[in-house]
């Protein structure tokens, strides 16, 4: 067992150290503030406070990040530091202590996204912007750092404790679909459809002519409709699947079939008898008040059973305003911390973390599970070629495979109607990869 004494056990302090040492290093630990007991305790102990006043006891040196209770106007810079031959990139400078930057007021400001709260900078569709972020600026947006700094702690507390024993998460991987068109040509209608064919007309498309012919009048498959490859896939290499359906009401941005449409709700429940499915909010339920909660009603009553699964459109939230939606409407579990344009750690986290909202200083019951990878962020930010794309994702699944995290792919189910790169065949490449990756 491990003891540490703080001289103020907050809110922020409780949920650091639980992140650290219920999540990602796991280690029986309990939290004190006297100090008589700490002094008297014989067992495996360390402090954090602003000065070491139980002298040759381990010691980590605290600044006041985790003992205030309001937001302020951080804008730290980063310090670098190394353990293990690991390069660290840490913030709130320390002298005196293990580490050369506060490790736990660090990884409370990313996991947290407390820079996303005072920036307010966001991109033209009122999404925070990863260039203003502080891993962006640092360079390590690449990297799991708060895994990293949890490792090094490890590191540090077993050359003081060698018995003290650890126990490691195991290494995981979620293949998820945003749905946000289940076909490109069936199921939409005559108007959808005669004025998608007077467009293309327009544009002289003819080989889109050509292709909603083919699929309305001659029957061929719909090159959307690719549901039962990507579970067949997932399910040879054992890999967990999760699809996010888009059920708003139509709109410039959401697109999909009309939730009430038979054949839509018999696509639904028939996917998820075979994988698990989540609420996908709409983009424009953001400025409606009731929108979020239809959406999610319509795909409860469509499959039967509870959802409590979300990933918003377009990776669109407020970390003020939107996370609170979820948790009124009974969401567990929310899949949108990433960024649209970079794949990599939006938290610079690899594992699931629970919210804390700093607004009202306290942590909530709303798991997050960080996106770390999507074909989108290819498709329309970063061309490259397929062997690129696997080395890209090759890389970043080796970060999270070293630090015991869970790596979470964002997949399209019209991914395979794109051209440019051969998607069946990277979408293959990874599920193997990733299994031997699981079981190594």
């Amino acid at each position: 067992m491990l003891l540490i004494y703080t001289p103020d056990i907050t809110e922020r302090i409780k949920y650091t150290f639980a992140l650290f040492f219920n999540q990602l290093i796991r280690v029986n630990y309990l939290i004190t503030s006297s100090e008589e007991e700490f002094a008297q305790y014989k067992g495996n102990k360390f402090s954090y406070a602003s000065e070491n006043i139980f002298g040759s006891a381990l010691y980590f040196i605290s600044t006041s990040l985790l003992f205030e209770t309001d937001i302020s106007e951080y804008h730290p810079s980063g310090i670098t530091g190394q353990i293990d031959g690991r390069e660290l990139i840490g913030f709130f400078e320390v002298n005196e202590s293990p580490m050369p930057f506060d490790v736990f007021a660090s990884a409370f400001y990313l996991v947290s996204r407390y820079e996303e709260y005072v920036t307010g900078k966001h991109d033209h569709f009122g999404r925070y912007k990863d260039e203003h972020s502080i891993a962006q600026h640092c360079g390590f947006l690449g990297k799991p750092m708060v895994n990293y700094y949890a490792f090094a702690v490890k590191s540090i507390l077993q050359k003081y404790f060698p018995d003290l024993k650890f126990e490691e998460p195991k290494f995981s991987v979620l293949n998820t679909v945003d749905v946000d068109m289940a076909w490109k040509y069936k199921h939409k209608g005559f108007y959808r459809n005669t004025s998608g064919f007077v467009r293309d007309l327009i544009n002289r498309r003819f080989d889109l002519i050509k292709e909603r012919f083919e699929i309305l009048v001659l029957r061929k498959n719909d090159p959307f409709h690719s549901f039962d490859y990507l579970i067949a896939q997932s399910k040879s290499q054992q890999i967990p699947l999760c699809f996010f359906w888009l059920l708003g009401s139509y709109a410039e941005l959401d697109k999909n079939i009309n939730r009430e449409n038979a054949h839509f709700k018999s696509l639904m429940k028939r996917v998820d008898a075979e994988s698990d499915s989540g609420i996908h909010f709409s983009f424009k339920g953001h400025h409606q008040k009731k929108s979020f909660g239809d959406e999610l009603a319509s795909l409860e009553k469509t499959l039967g059973r509870k959802v409590t699964k979300n990933r918003y459109h377009f990776l669109k939230f407020d970390i003020a305003k939107s996370l609170y939606k979820l948790i009124n409407l009974g969401i567990k579990e929310e899949y949108s911390f990433g960024y649209s344009a970079h794949s990599g750690f939006r938290a610079s986290i690899a594992s699931p973390f629970y919210w804390f909202d700093l607004t009202l200083n306290q942590q909530t019951d709303l798991l997050i599970r960080p996106l770390i990878f999507m074909d989108a962020t290819i498709r329309y930010h970063k061309p490259m070629s397929d062997e690129k794309i696997m080395q890209y994702i090759d890389a970043l699944l080796q970060k999270t495979h070293a630090v015991n995290g869970q790596f979470i792919a964002l997949w399209h189910n019209d991914i395979f109607d794109d051209s440019k790169n051969d998607w069946k065949m990277i979408f293959e490449w990874f599920n193997k990869r990733a299994a031997a990756l699981i079981h190594s």
